[in-house]
């Protein structure tokens, strides 16, 4: 049984999980039968695995619509020094600078997780059959960290709720309601759990939200919504160095058994 990576997109024999071109997996040259690293087990090569990039696709969906919008200036005012006047006097779409915005912020974070030792970090990740992708996987001691970085300003609360119970509780960020995030996080979770498959042990798998830029308040701070956790750039380092039950090779297994599942986008 050797490690390779996908030449042509198949799929698991054990658990029929997609396995995408270019993926690493295991081939059984005797029987011609394709595994994913998860299924593969004690014969995984973990220098096989394949960390993604971080903010890669938000990094590219914001220069396409960057070539987007100055081929329509092109179009309309031609390529000589009237086109190039006003593409030095337009600005980039609010829409579109978020995309930079948010790839800064995938950037940031994976720079402050390649610091913390003894946890495996995946970045990026594609979501087979969807556009989705999922911004950062931690695998650690503690558990399976799914993490969604998020570069906005302004203060973050949890508002609503209460003794009285009169307004659900919302998420907001600079006073805009960002409650959907939350949502957002739930699935994938359902994603993560799926890909992980059917395990003895199974981890447990726990959403974040990381504000990289965002302020707090002084006193009590939110930690949670709707189940999803509320972290800084700080305190999300704390968090993934968490005490747990994961050995090293029991991180590294279910690193591996991610990656092959939720192929790097």
């Amino acid at each position: 049984m050797t490690t390779w990576l996908v030449r042509y997109a198949g799929s698991c024999t054990d658990c029929g999980a997609e396995l995408p071109a270019g993926s690493p997996a295991s081939w059984d040259r005797t029987t011609r039968t394709l595994r994913c690293l998860g299924c593969a087990g004690g014969e995984m090569v973990v220098g096989a695995v394949d960390p993604g990039v971080a903010g890669r696709s938000a990094r590219s969906e914001h220069d396409r619509r960057v070539a987007r919008h100055e081929a329509a200036i092109d179009e309309r005012w031609g390529t000589g020094i009237a086109g190039r006047v006003v593409k030095a006097l337009s600005t980039e779409p609010r829409s579109t600078r978020a995309w930079a915005s948010g790839a800064a912020g995938e950037e940031r974070l994976a720079e402050i997780l390649a610091r913390v030792e003894g946890i495996r970090v995946l970045h990026d990740r594609g979501v087979p059959g969807s556009r989705a992708n999922i911004d950062h996987l931690v695998v650690a001691q503690s558990g399976v960290f799914v993490i969604d970085a998020k570069n906005h300003h302004g203060m973050v609360r949890v508002e609503g709720g209460g003794l009285l119970g009169r307004r659900e509780p919302r998420l907001t960020v600079d006073r805009r309601d960002q409650s959907a995030m939350a949502d957002g996080m739930l699935r994938q979770v359902e994603i993560v759990t799926e890909a992980l498959g059917v395990l003895q042990s199974a981890p447990p798998v726990w959403p974040v939200l990381c504000f990289l830029s965002a302020d707090w308040p002084l006193i009590d701070p939110p930690r949670r919504f709707r189940g999803v956790l509320l972290e800084g750039p700080r305190s999300v380092v704390r968090l993934v160095c968490g005490a747990g039950p994961l050995t090293k090779a029991e991180i590294d297994e279910l690193a591996g058994r991610l990656a092959a599942r939720l192929p790097p986008r």
